[in-house]
């Protein structure tokens, strides 16, 4: 498999992260070190990406892959972008998006590979893959108000998460959603499955099998107290009736019934997280595109 030398953009010591495409993040320069040594493989090896460049190849991508391009909104100078792309009447849609939280960069950088390699033509596709600009460009959770995007789709108090539900309330109903996400104290890969119909049909086992070609299944019995079940976990009743929705709850009741958070393991390094996310994302929507 093709490689990359990733110190330009880790801001660290450059290393050969296997990839599909070898013209990989060859733009990328990191503003500052952000995270200069990486002593045990079990540091957490988030706030790593040079934001201006990743954003610059995502546009790029998505032009080139005949996407159209949104703005949304604009957070500290920068987009909050969706990308589309229709096919045939009748196709499946599959909604993906990244970068809610901005020290989850495996995210937004998985969305990258798929643009430029992997995304099949015989579905609609809605991408928003850094919703979160200002965290992204800082590297941290919360956006630059101090506000986690990711627990105000309830409230609707930030002004990117009413951009972004303004413009999820013009798309059609999606197939498939996938949320793509990283867990710092995981120590494998695990999803949430939003999906009522879960006995007759569900994409989690395929994603699972998936990344678990690339790191670890999540083995711990549970994960914030849900049960992990070979790395899925079904939500709750409970967890339906919270008040601090993330953005998958809002597009489960608003505009799917099948929608999956996908969680990375952060401990793990950066390509393999991109990889993992990638490959799930490919599993899932083939096991979707497969159904009648």
């Amino acid at each position: 498999m093709r490689s990359f030398t990733a110190g330009r953009f880790l801001g660290g010591q450059g290393r050969e992260l296997p990839l599909r495409n070898p013209q990989r993040f060859s733009l990328y320069v990191a503003p500052k070190p952000f995270y200069l040594q990486y002593t045990s493989l079990m540091s957490y090896l988030g706030k790593t990406v040079a934001f201006e460049p990743l954003l610059d190849d995502l546009q790029r991508a998505a032009r080139r892959a005949g996407f159209s391009t949104r703005t949304l909104c604009e957070a500290g100078g920068y987009p909050l972008l969706a990308f589309s792309r229709t096919s045939s009447p009748g196709s499946k849609s599959v909604y993906l998006s990244a970068g809610i939280h901005g020290d989850e960069p495996a995210g937004p950088l998985a969305l990258l590979e798929l643009l430029e390699t992997d995304l099949p033509s015989d579905v609609t596709w809605h991408i928003c893959p850094a919703l979160n600009p200002t965290g992204c460009k800082a590297g941290e959770r919360f956006s630059a108000a101090g506000a986690d995007l990711n627990r105000d789709y309830l409230s609707l108090k930030q002004p990117e998460v009413r951009a972004h539900v303004e413009w999820l309330g013009d798309q059609d109903l999606f197939d498939l959603a996938l949320f793509l996400h990283e867990d710092w104290e995981a120590n494998g890969f695990y999803l949430y499955e939003l999906n009522p119909s879960r006995t007759e049909f569900s994409a989690a086992r395929p994603m699972i099998q998936a990344a678990g070609r690339h790191c670890p299944i999540e083995k711990a019995p549970h994960v914030d107290q849900n049960p992990v079940h070979g790395g899925i976990i079904i939500p709750t009743e409970q967890d339906l009736r919270r008040t601090d929705w993330p953005e998958a709850l809002y597009v489960f009741t608003h505009h799917n019934r099948l929608n999956y958070t996908l969680e990375s393991p952060s401990s793990y390094a950066l390509h393999t997280r991109v990889e993992a996310l990638r490959d799930a994302v490919l599993a899932g929507v083939a096991a979707v595109n497969l159904r009648p």
